[in-house]
């Protein structure tokens, strides 16, 4: 397993196979914009297989432990709205974030030691 960036042509064709894998697509969790260097309207996703076999025209590899901070950060935000307009949407929304965040540890791509970016 490892941590990607998707393209939605990716994610389209290969979403459910992933998720039978043991991985996610986080659609609608894009980079908010080019600034570091990530490709717009790309999905945070855990894929089976390693960044080697990956088409590289669809999926750029990226940091576990980043990846788990930018979850963590926007599953926080959501809770943050969910307490300011009580609508069950955002708690629902933030639980999501939260199983992909434990699917991460699970697969033992983060961990206190520091980043990793595949499981070997």
């Amino acid at each position: 397993m490892f941590t990607a960036l998707v393209s939605p042509q990716y994610a389209e064709r290969h979403g459910q196979a992933v998720t039978v894998a043991g991985g996610f697509i986080a659609h609608g969790l894009v980079p908010p914009h080019r600034g570091n260097g990530e490709p717009t309207g790309w999905f945070y996703a855990l894929l089976p297989g390693t960044p080697e076999s990956a088409d590289s025209e669809h999926v750029e590899p990226f940091p576990a432990e980043r990846m788990a901070a930018i979850l963590r950060a926007e599953r926080d935000r959501y809770r943050d709205m969910e307490r300011s307009d009580g609508d069950s949407v955002w708690a629902d929304a933030a639980a999501a974030i939260d199983d992909m965040v434990d699917c991460l540890g699970r697969s033992q791509l983060i961990a206190a030691a520091g980043s990793q970016t595949t499981v070997t």
